[in-house]
C-alpha cells in the first residue's frame, strides 16, 4: 500500500466573470474537499464574493497578491512597478515588465514556503507568464481561440501569445483542457 502525502495547493484567481469563475467555483469546492490546505491568491475586492458563495472551510485561505507592506523594499518597489506600468510611454519596458514579474515570482515563492505548498494550479494563461516556481504546475487550458479567431483579440500579437502557451506547455508538470473541444484544438 502506497503512502499519499498530502496536497497543499495554490490557486491563483484572474478577476475574470463568467464562465472561467463558474469553472474557479467547483474547482475550489472539489479542491477544499481533497487537499490538505488551498490558497487562493486573489485580489481582495473579491474576497467578499466569493466568501458569499462558496461554504465556509478551514482549508480555504484567501490571500493577496501583493507583498505585505512589511516587507518594505519589495512592496515599495511593486507599487513603483504598477505605478510605472500604467503610463502609456515607458522607455525600456520590457525592463520594468521583467522586474514586476520578477518580484511576483519572489512573491510566488515566499507564499509557497509560509503555507508549505506542494503543487501549484493555474486555470487561467492566457496573457499570463508561467510562475517561476519550485512546486509543479497544474495548468487548464480553457481555449485557444486566439488561434482561430485573431480579429477577436485587437492589439495582441497572436505570435507572443503562441509562444506563451508554448512555454505553459512546456513548463507545466500537467496539463489538461476543460473540454474535449479545447482538447481536440
Amino acid at each position: 500500500m502506497s503512502h499519499r502525502h498530502p496536497i497543499r495547493l495554490l490557486l491563483r484567481e484572474h478577476g475574470i466573470c463568467g464562465g472561467t469563475e463558474t469553472v474557479n467555483l467547483h474547482l475550489i469546492k472539489e479542491f477544499t474537499e481533497l487537499a490538505e490546505l488551498v490558497v487562493w491568491v486573489m485580489p481582495s475586492w473579491r474576497f467578499k464574493y466569493f466568501q458569499e458563495v462558496l461554504p465556509a472551510s478551514d482549508r480555504l485561505i484567501y490571500q493577496t497578491p501583493a507583498w505585505p507592506r512589511e516587507s518594505r523594499i519589495p512592496h515599495a518597489l511593486e507599487k513603483a512597478m504598477r505605478f510605472v506600468l500604467r503610463q502609456k510611454t515607458v522607455p525600456l519596458r520590457f525592463a520594468f515588465e521583467k522586474l514586476q514579474r520578477a518580484l511576483s515570482n519572489l512573491w510566488l515563492s515566499r507564499v509557497i514556503r509560509k503555507h508549505g505548498i506542494t503543487h501549484c494550479f493555474c486555470n487561467w494563461i492566457f496573457r499570463v507568464d508561467v510562475p517561476r516556481v519550485k512546486v509543479p504546475i497544474a495548468a487548464m487550458l480553457m481555449d485557444v481561440r486566439w488561434k482561430y479567431f485573431p480579429e477577436t483579440f485587437p492589439g495582441v500579437d497572436i505570435d507572443k501569445e503562441d509562444q506563451q502557451f508554448c512555454d505553459w506547455l512546456a513548463k507545466s508538470s500537467i496539463v489538461f483542457p476543460v473540454s474535449e473541444v479545447t482538447a481536440a484544438d
